[in-house]
């Protein structure tokens, strides 16, 4: 009787990969988790009509992406200029100035301004800004006394000196009198009229 001589037969699991190899590289600048971040030196300003004012800009780079920043703001008022400088930040510059110009006829109120920083491959990054317009201020005077409080004998005089403020560009003459004097007494201005400086 011939030995048998039997085969016994494994099965084989092939797996094909179907995708392509990776090859090491980057999604756009960042390596597809690099962010961007801005940040402002206060998110409130308040500007009077006619004047200007600057407001710092910080960008932050993380997750590796180290590529250019492009900054801009939006809604700023008509007769209200807002310019970033500079508006493109190459790598490694984190810092930028936003200047704001308010045009003498732009009617105060309050509006809200966003600055917006872009980059290559990354999500854009926002902060809010609250912009205040206030009337310009007018020109004024103020009065200063040497002395809130004078005392003296019946019969007698005393002398206090007047101090006249002018304020935000008033140029103008300025009229001295008194009111609410008892009987008996009598003040008098020497001059009793300032004229314009």
């Amino acid at each position: 009787m011939k030995n048998a001589m039997r085969t016994r037969l494994l099965p084989v699991l092939i797996l094909v990969a179907t995708g392509c190899a990776s090859d090491g590289g980057v999604t756009g600048t960042n390596g597809g988790s690099g962010s961007i971040s801005v940040s402002l030196g206060g998110s409130t300003i308040s500007i009077a009509q006619g004047a200007n004012g600057t407001v710092d800009i910080t960008v932050t780079r993380a997750g590796g992406f180290t590529g250019a920043v492009t900054l801009t703001v939006n809604g700023a008022p008509s007769g209200v200029t807002a310019t970033v400088q500079p508006s493109a930040l190459s790598a490694g510059v984190t810092a930028a100035l936003l200047d704001f110009v308010i045009g003498a006829a732009v009617a105060p109120g309050t509006h809200t301004l966003t600055v917006r920083a872009s980059g290559q491959g990354v999500s854009d990054a926002t902060a809010t800004l609250t912009l205040t317009i206030t009337p310009t201020a007018q020109p004024d005077f103020a009065l200063t006394l040497s002395s809130g409080a004078l005392q003296f004998a019946q019969g007698a005089q005393g002398m206090v000196t007047v101090d006249i403020q002018r304020i935000n560009g008033f140029a103008g003459a300025v009229a001295l009198t008194a009111t609410g004097l008892p009987n008996g007494l009598t003040v008098a201005f020497n001059p009793a009229s300032v004229s314009g400086a």
